[in-house]
């Protein structure tokens, strides 16, 4: 029997029930990287700074090689014009 702090630290990542690894769906996986790397605040190609619009934020996660494994090094921020930009020259 463990305390409730104890508990629930035993149930994050892979000690989860329902942790699926790289196998996780698109925005499961969006969540993830923001909790682990905060909300994107600046983009890195133009330098543009986020806020919100309406019920979205200016600057996303995008992944660098579009293959959405949860590798924390291969996320970068990007604005909404410089990640269809890099979306569209990666394919």
């Amino acid at each position: 029997i463990r305390c409730l702090t104890c508990s629930n630290k035993y149930k994050e990542g892979e000690n989860n029930y329902a942790w699926k690894g790289d196998k996780v769906g698109y925005y499961a996986l969006h969540h993830w990287v923001r909790r682990h790397l905060g909300r994107p605040k600046e983009c890195e190609f133009c330098g543009k700074v986020g806020k919100k619009n309406g019920t979205r934020w200016s600057i996303h996660w995008a992944n660098k090689s579009h293959k959405y494994k949860r590798i924390l090094e291969d996320w970068l921020m990007l604005c909404v014009k410089c990640h269809k930009k890099y979306d569209v020259g990666f394919s």
